[in-house]
């Protein structure tokens, strides 16, 4: 009789285990697939929302532009672009645009009625000047350092007579981009090429990153001002480097708190990444494996006691 009961507990854990690994597989081979359909989906969301405003770079050859940029001095053209880049910001819906000359200073802003007006500012120490300056089109994404305010700047060199004489700026803002992935209830992020979460569907995990950063890395982001003056600390103590097939990680993330005194909880998570945007971003999905894991030991459970 006890031989019995000890064959009989034997193959219903044997049962148990084998249903339960099986199942398990089976629900994360499913979970890997809709988490890849799941990204793809928010990489096409985010790169239409950045790519739809570059037609706004046609600025470079509107004529009041070069006229303002050969005539800096004349207020009431300066009042008419002003007017002008207002309207286009208002029908387009970008955050802002804004002429530089070729030394950096702004003198024309769609913000020119604003008290955080970016007239008379000078953005010469911006990526996306220096890079427009430098004849090419530019793409930064930073914190504004006269706004506070987070956005995705894009830039074209104008000229005259093939004579560089200054740069038109569009700054887009993905706050709404940011609340649809909140809303999804997904943990959503996109990180920059040096592994910075500057996007994120869960709030607190913003401006943190995925690993340490080297130190003359830091120096160069706090010239470029491009975060602020956030500490940029890791999000979790061991470094998160996901393949785009995704892997399982036990990691220790953030649930309160920001700099290096958050609170941890270790959770068990499927991360999975994909390239996207133009400058080296990481786009990355966390799902949490605890219902799929719940599901496994429940089918177990069904097979070894039935």
């Amino acid at each position: 009789s006890g031989l019995y009961w000890l064959l009989s507990i034997a193959v219903c854990v044997t049962a148990f285990v084998l249903a339960y690994i099986f199942s398990f597989h089976s629900q994360l081979g499913e979970v890997r697939e809709v988490s890849s359909q799941r990204l793809e989906f928010y990489a096409v969301n985010l790169e239409s929302s950045l790519e739809k405003y570059d037609f706004l770079l046609v600025l470079t050859l509107y004529q009041d532009v070069t006229l303002l940029l050969l005539q800096p001095r004349d207020a009431e053209l300066q009042r008419k672009l002003n007017v002008y880049l207002q309207s286009l910001q208002e029908q387009s819906r970008a955050a802002a645009i804004y002429v530089l000359d070729a030394k950096g200073k702004t003198l024309a802003a769609s913000n020119w009625r604003e008290p955080g007006s970016f007239i008379g500012h000078n953005y010469a120490f911006r990526p996306y000047y220096q890079a427009a300056i430098s004849g090419r089109q530019g793409q930064f994404y930073g914190i504004g350092t006269t706004t506070g305010e987070p956005g995705y700047f894009l830039s074209s060199p104008v000229y005259k007579n093939n004579r560089l004489i200054g740069v038109v700026v569009v700054k887009v803002s993905l706050a709404e981009t940011e609340e649809v992935w909140r809303r999804s209830g997904e943990k959503v992020v996109v990180a920059d090429a040096n592994g910075i979460i500057f996007l994120s569907s869960v709030s607190r995990w913003r401006y943190r990153t995925l690993a340490p950063v080297p130190e003359h890395t830091l120096a160069s982001l706090h010239e470029a001002r491009q975060y602020g003056d956030h500490s940029l600390n890791p999000i979790a103590p061991l470094a998160i480097a996901p393949p785009s097939a995704g892997q399982r990680m036990a990691i220790e993330l953030p649930e309160r708190g920001l700099g290096g005194s958050g609170v941890y909880n270790m959770r068990e998570l499927l991360v999975m990444s994909r390239p996207t945007g133009r400058l080296g971003w990481q786009l990355l999905l966390f799902t949490d494996m605890d219902s799929t894991r719940q599901l496994a030991r429940n089918l177990g459970a069904s097979v070894a006691f039935t």
